[in-house]
């Protein structure tokens, strides 16, 4: 079980360590940057996602804790079939005329579920019994 912010501190180290890297152009590298400092700032941008109804249900939470295995465990047995998610990244006309995307996998998944356990100073997700 992971806090808001232990969840959002291993995706923003996710997106400073291997995002950026692969934005490929100036510009997609920028906007994913601009998206990491906006979680920076403001880590309860995240709240309203985690209101979704979809959402709530792959990543239930208690006390203010937020169980993510679910969802990651959903995340990987869907991309064992699809094989890439790809994360869109806006058409902003003078920046980003066409827009852009960036590709995730199995081992980005991993990737942010170590960073998010890295974050909470912890070994593997645990869930309460």
């Amino acid at each position: 079980m992971f806090t808001r912010n232990q969840i959002v501190g291993g995706i923003i180290k996710f997106i400073e360590t291997d995002m950026t890297t692969a934005a490929g152009n100036g510009t997609s590298k920028f906007i994913v940057s601009l998206a990491k400092n906006a979680l920076k700032k403001n880590p309860a941008i995240v709240d309203e996602a985690l209101k979704n109804p979809l959402i709530k249900s792959v990543i239930p939470s208690e006390n203010g804790k937020y169980d993510i295995a679910p969802m990651t465990e959903m995340l990987k047995d869907t991309l064992a079939e699809t094989g890439t998610i790809p994360l869109k990244l806006p058409r902003i006309p003078l920046l980003l005329p066409e827009g852009d995307e960036i590709r995730l996998n199995t081992t980005d998944i991993d990737k942010i579920v170590s960073y998010i356990n890295e974050n909470a100073g912890t070994m593997t997700p645990t869930t309460e019994a």
